[in-house]
């Protein structure tokens, strides 16, 4: 099973979290969080881990342009992603990968069997398959 600590604002919790064997590292980039960290901050930590640690951002409604095109391809994007924010985050961010939930949800935890072939067929065409 992998772990992710999240909420990681300090290098020393980020060592820490490192060196006891924690797979990925968390950054919540969400200013209204009480875990929030900017991006600068955030950089001065992920020097500091062992590269193999995954960085994860968590990013509300956040503008991704901002994101330093240095990660780009090494972050997991989440937070509100829709259908329509695919082409986008497909021809300009091109994240390891993303994260899903409430945007394909009738109700919280229920998805919406439309709202996720239609999600999947917009990346399926992006992709071209």
């Amino acid at each position: 099973m992998r772990v992710k600590v999240c909420g990681i604002t300090n290098v020393k919790d980020a060592v820490l979290c490192a060196e006891l064997g924690t797979d990925a590292l968390g950054f919540i980039f969400y200013k209204k969080s009480k875990r929030f960290i900017n991006i600068e901050n955030a950089k001065k930590i992920i020097v500091a881990v062992p590269s193999f640690t995954s960085k994860v951002g968590v990013f509300v409604k956040f503008d991704w342009s901002e994101i330093p095109a240095q990660m780009k391809s090494k972050i997991i994007l989440s937070g509100g992603i829709e259908k329509d924010d695919l082409n986008f985050i497909f021809s300009e961010i091109h994240p390891e990968a993303i994260d899903l939930s409430s945007s394909l949800e009738i109700l919280p935890g229920k998805k919406d069997s439309n709202k996720l072939i239609d999600f999947f067929t917009e990346l399926r065409q992006l992709r071209g398959f």
